[in-house]
């Protein structure tokens, strides 16, 4: 005999999110469920009257109302009426979601019973869904999320408030970057910058994930053996910020590979994959950003297979394997080298003064540096201070010259005798005996290059800031 209409209850955002093939199986199941006698809702087998409910289920209730400080009744209306049974229910409720779940316990429709459900509990709902998206964009996973204290959820506010705040803004300016053998290191390390101010609109990552080095998270090396790092925050973490954690733990590849596809090497996993559907769309953004930055550079002709898939990794990978491996590393070192050595200085002009001078080296020693990751040996302090040196071609700094030769032990470094030049060039700069010094180069025939030659542009900024 038919046991009449079914109870009536509003669908859940899972149901709501389920695909319709999914969904009508569901409600068939559930219908064959209800003429056998069972729950409707329930989305298990019915068990024996004299079984007490699953472990799991309480254990998950009284978490929910410890963790969002609500009464049992509303944990327990989260968990039966809108199926929050576990992180992966978590993760997936963006903050509307939490808004639209509130509203459904506290006003519940078809005379169901109402909850109290306080705007700071709905705030802390909000976190916690925050925390199981990070947890997942970490790779990680707790032993026992039902055991998690509320400190280790409350630590991740300001970062939540951080990133909310990224939504309400639009992407800074893409930047102006050219792309050679000279200024290569420079370039990429500044699109690492760029990217790493850009946020993943599908999981809030920084977008310089997408170009990390390693291509394997974590939890991908098949044989790893060694403990996982800590998070950050923890005293001895590995991690300098939240976004440093998510840049170097975000999955790429899909969490759920096989022994037999991690035990893959590496260029392997690079053209295959399987990817994380997060990962792919964020590689295309990244794709868009790079080819309105160097679209127009003729290296870009390297790049012109990834063009439909959009493969914005590959297409990093392919520019730095292009301009900043083996050969071509070393030779751009060697030209940074020379170009340190063509920069001279013999006395104040219109466009090109002593301040100039020093920016141009600093600009060069921070180029070179950057080349240091890709095995380039960097300059010593005695080459960096011999070259400045040697680049004053007037009598005007002879004080200052011999002052640090009389001490050397207090000038062993590039930073010490640039500063003993600027503070001098500082003080006697203004004065008509500096000015006669340097006339007097100028009549010896002691003339030195043009300004800035060898340089390119002309240098900004205070003097007083150029550091290496």
């Amino acid at each position: 005999m038919a046991r009449g209409p079914r109870p009536q209850r509003v669908q859940t955002l899972a149901e709501i999110a389920m695909p319709r093939e999914e969904f009508d199986e569901l409600e068939r199941r559930r219908k064959e469920r209800w003429e056998r006698g069972g729950d409707y809702y329930s989305d298990e087998e019915p068990e024996d009257e004299d079984r007490e409910p699953g472990p799991q289920r309480e254990e998950t209730i009284e978490t929910l109302a410890y963790l969002l400080s609500i009464t049992k009744g509303a944990a327990t209306a989260l968990y039966d009426d809108q199926r929050i049974v576990d992180l992966a229910s978590l993760r997936s409720l963006k903050d509307s979601y939490v808004k639209d779940i509130v509203q459904a316990i506290t006003k519940p429709t078809a005379g169901g019973r109402a909850h109290a459900f306080p705007v700071l509990s709905q705030a802390r709902f909000e976190l916690v869904a925050f925390w199981a998206r990070h947890l997942h964009r970490t790779s990680r996973q707790p032993d026992d999320w039902l055991e998690t204290d509320w400190s280790e959820i409350e630590r991740l506010g300001p970062q939540k408030e951080l990133e909310d705040s990224y939504k309400e803004t639009k992407a800074p300016p893409t930047p102006e970057l050219t792309l050679d053998q000279g200024s290569a290191a420079a370039s990429f390390v500044q699109i690492r910058a760029y990217l790493r101010k850009c946020r993943s609109m599908t999981n809030g990552l920084p977008l310089d994930y997408v170009i990390r080095v390693k291509i394997r998270g974590p939890n991908d090396e098949p044989n790893a053996e060694e403990a996982d790092p800590t998070p950050y925050g923890a005293p001895d973490s590995p991690y300098l910020s939240f976004d440093d954690e998510m840049v170097r733990r975000a999955p790429i590849l899909k969490h759920d590979l096989t022994i037999e596809q991690l035990a893959q090497d590496d260029e392997t996993l690079e053209m295959r994959g399987p990817f994380e559907t997060g990962f792919l769309a964020d590689s295309a953004v990244v794709f868009d950003i790079l080819h309105t930055v160097w679209g127009k550079s003729t290296w870009w002709t390297h790049c012109k297979a990834y063009e439909k898939t959009k493969n914005g990794r590959q297409v990093f990978r392919t520019l730095h394997a292009q301009l900043l491996s083996g050969k071509r590393v070393s030779t751009s070192g060697s030209a940074i080298m020379t170009k340190i050595q063509t920069i001279t200085y013999d006395g104040d002009r219109p466009r090109f003064n002593f301040d100039h001078y020093v920016q141009r080296h600093v600009e060069q020693h921070n180029l070179h540096k950057d080349l240091e990751e890709y095995g380039v040996t960097g300059l010593t302090e005695d080459l960096k201070i011999i070259w400045f040196e040697k680049g004053i071609q007037t009598k005007a700094f002879e004080v200052i010259r011999a002052t640090i030769i009389a001490n050397k032990g207090n000038y062993q470094t590039f930073q010490s005798v640039q500063d003993a030049y600027i503070d001098y060039y500082r003080k006697v700069a203004p004065t008509d005996a500096f000015r006669a010094r340097q006339v007097a180069t100028v009549r010896s025939g002691r003339r030195g290059s043009a300004p800035g030659r060898g340089a390119g542009g002309h240098g900004g900024g205070e003097i007083g800031r150029a550091h290496v």
